[in-house]
């Protein structure tokens, strides 16, 4: 006679311990949301963000006409009005939208990031944008500055996604992501286009069999794209023929590499933020060269990431040594994130690296060895925050090392 086995169900300690990770990650990420916000109107308006304030009382089709004469794609206007419309129009409203966007770029660390690599590699790439003073700065701006890597960061793990498991709906979220991060801003399309002719590069070349969803995907976003290439075109001429950004010199091209790394207007420039840029770059080439020599599944996220950000960069010092000075610091915030936080995924996707989070860990503390909460406003002397959030995003990727 046969027996009949019993199933035991895992006790609620058990599942909240399966699920540690996920938990604190889910912890990781109100506190940021809190700390984004707090403070969010220490200071009024300045001449840019009182420009977003105006436009987005207009209609939708306003916001579209003036946004096709001014410089800027109409995508994040048109998503503040609707936002606005339903919480009201205030300067916490209009800055609450940036910080959900900060906060958007953070919870991908939960979702693809994780998926492409690991949680606990996800988990240190979103402890690393809370902890990132770039990130906190235009978290708390009413511009597009916090969108555009969020969106941009989407296209480019979605893109790997896409490539390494062919699946219908990461082909999508691709289109979808690209689609978004080039009517946010003209940096976002331009790092846009290069991950596609990366992805159509490496198509050509190893004929994989994702090759014809990805021409599709591309057809698609082309299509979409193609009504706004007549206003693209106007600005472009008007661009080339004058425009408010100064001539680049070897001090500009510094002054944006640097500038993730520093207080919200880019100065003053402390020693720790050189430190930071030195330990995240060594990093990003060290962690690629380990992920390639040990034919780690990430390697192929990492090297999308460096390479679209490298290429963007050279093709922007080119244009504004060439044709017309395109180069400015702010601009670059909206392509670096991917590359400064997936750089440090090279390292992460092995069993044989227990210590993966410590290797985050010291490249965190010299990148924020002050205060993040630390805002410099042009009118304004510098409010100071009694939270130093950095010792606790520390302290929570040490109990993650203990999972």
């Amino acid at each position: 006679m046969a027996t009949v086995t019993e199933v035991v169900q895992p006790t609620l300690m058990e599942r909240l311990a399966s699920h540690r990770i996920t938990l604190l990650h889910a912890l990781l990420l109100a506190v940021g949301l809190g700390l984004f916000v707090a403070g969010i109107t220490h200071e009024g308006l300045w001449l840019d963000e009182s420009f977003t304030a105006a436009l987005v009382k207009q209609t939708p089709i306003q916001i579209i006409r003036a946004t096709a004469n001014d410089n800027y794609p109409p995508l994040y206007y048109l998503a503040l009005h609707a936002f606005v419309g339903v919480l009201g129009h205030s300067v916490f409203t209009l800055r609450l939208f940036s910080a959900l966007g900060a906060l958007g770029l953070a919870a991908l660390g939960l979702g693809p990031i994780r998926r492409a690599t690991d949680a606990r590699v996800g988990l240190v790439y979103t402890c690393l944008v809370i902890a990132s003073p770039g990130v906190l700065a235009e978290g708390q701006e009413a511009r597009m500055y916090s969108w555009a890597p969020c969106l941009v960061t989407g296209c480019a793990v979605y893109a790997f996604l896409a490539s390494r498991d062919n699946r219908r709906i990461d082909w999508t979220l691709f289109g979808l992501f690209s689609l978004a991060a080039a009517y946010t801003h003209y940096y976002p399309l331009l790092a846009v286009v290069l991950i596609h002719a990366l992805m159509l590069v490496w198509g050509i070349w190893r004929r994989p069999v994702w090759r014809r969803r990805y021409l599709v995907t591309a057809a698609l976003v082309g299509l979409v794209y193609l009504p706004w290439l007549i206003p693209l075109s106007r600005q472009t001429r008007r661009v080339a023929g004058d425009f408010w950004i100064a001539e680049i010199s070897p001090r500009v091209v510094h002054d944006s590499l640097l500038f993730p790394f520093g207080y919200k207007w880019g100065f003053p420039v402390l020693p720790q933020t050189l430190l930071a840029f030195v330990l995240i770059v060594s990093l990003a080439l060290g962690g690629y060269a380990h992920a390639l020599k040990r034919r780690l599944p990430a390697r192929g996220l990492v090297l999308l990431s460096l390479a679209a950000y490298s290429l963007m960069f050279v093709a922007v010092v080119v244009i504004s040594y060439t044709v017309r000075p395109i180069l400015t610091p702010r601009y670059l915030r909206s392509d670096l994130q991917p590359a400064v936080q997936w750089s440090l995924d090279g390292r992460s996707p092995d069993p044989e690296q227990p210590d993966r989070v410590g290797h985050c860990l010291r490249a965190c503390r010299p990148a924020n060895a002050r205060p993040v909460g630390v805002l410099l406003s042009q009118r304004d002397p510098p409010p100071i925050r009694a939270v130093d959030h950095p010792a606790a995003v520390i302290v929570l990727l040490r109990a993650a090392c203990l999972f």
